[in-house]
């Protein structure tokens, strides 16, 4: 079965429930929050495949499995919207990109904005049900593309609707699906307990380092975050600890990954079918592939070995994809 599904439907069932009744997610209590989880993950397990979830006792096991994680998701996404100056704008959001006789469609799982007179600011979240983390190395390399041009197209969709304004590219964000799981501490009070949750479950991908944006984000955020991957020292964003760029960057990183997928488009045109999958470590492009029997790949075979590919430090990255210099210009 595929889980993840279940749990993308479910989490979208709950913003659609909430906009039906023209609420914020933000205002429900606890208890209303639960009961919309667990509602949300019925309804998204009759949907799945005609019913086969409830089928047997293992598979309704599991739904009340993924509504547990769905309960605490919800909290936990319903929290950090508390915490920040963000309101939810798009669910689900389909998108065509074309670009040299390339056609590529995608759906974004949400878009969030927050405005001012002169700016709008653009958060784009992806759930994962697995522990995909952001790595620029894999965006550099070609393997992480997708969240990037996700936040490409949110930019130049929302840059049409506000003309007048500058749309700023806040965060591209990666929200893990999962339980959270706390080190126990012994007689920590209820609120104490339900802080270390949500600090276990904060969302983690490229952040702009705009305090403006932080504050946004987290109106709180002093030296870190509750709900962000950051840190802050002496009033700035601390761009050693974790992955941060500001908007020159971010939007550098854009037309590095357009870029990118130029190349492979034209890659794919001209008929370059190369069987040379990534190893990283001790890990492979072949290690979860289903496809095996249809490429055939065996290294015993001349022709056929691994692509190992160069790792550079982030600075060098940042050098090449934004240099210092085009930054002063800007």
């Amino acid at each position: 079965f595929d889980l993840g599904t279940l749990y993308h439907t479910a989490i979208e069932h709950c913003f659609r429930e909430a906009a039906r009744e023209k609420r914020e997610l933000t205002t429900y209590a606890s208890e209303e929050l639960d009961r919309l989880a667990v509602a949300s993950v019925q309804s998204a397990a009759e949907e799945y495949n005609h019913g086969v979830m409830q089928d047997s006792a293992r598979n309704r096991y599991l739904v009340h499995k993924v509504s547990e994680i769905t309960r605490t998701t919800m909290w936990a996404l319903s929290e950090q919207l508390k915490r920040g100056e963000f309101h939810v704008a798009e669910l689900e959001q389909e998108f065509t990109y074309v670009r040299n006789g390339l056609r590529l469609k995608g759906r974004i799982d949400r878009v969030d904005l927050s405005e001012d007179e002169s700016h709008v600011y653009v958060k784009v979240l992806d759930y994962k049900s697995g522990e995909t983390k952001f790595s620029l190395q894999k965006v550099y390399n070609g393997q992480q593309l997708q969240l990037v041009t996700y936040m490409n197209q949110v930019l130049n969709d929302y840059q049409n609707r506000f003309p007048k304004k500058e749309v700023v590219p806040a965060a591209m964000l990666y929200y893990h699906i999962k339980d959270s799981i706390i080190d126990y501490a012994e007689g920590a009070t209820p609120e104490e307990e339900a802080l270390q949750h949500l600090r276990a479950l904060k969302v983690e991908g490229l952040i702009n380092t705009d305090m403006e944006v932080i504050h946004r984000l987290d109106r709180d955020a002093e030296k870190d975050s509750d709900v962000i991957k950051i840190a802050i020292k002496d009033g700035a964003v601390n761009e050693s600890r974790h992955t941060v760029a500001n908007s020159y960057r971010i939007r550098a990183l854009g037309k590095y990954v357009e870029e990118k997928i130029r190349h492979c488009t034209k890659e794919i045109q001209s008929g370059r079918i190369t069987i040379d999958p990534v190893q990283e470590d001790t890990i492979t492009a072949c290690t979860y592939c289903p496809y095996h029997a249809v490429c055939h790949f065996d290294r015993r075979l001349d022709g056929f070995d691994y692509k190992k590919l160069e790792k550079r430090d982030e600075q060098e990255i940042w050098n090449e994809i934004a240099p210092v210099q085009e930054e002063k210009e800007v």
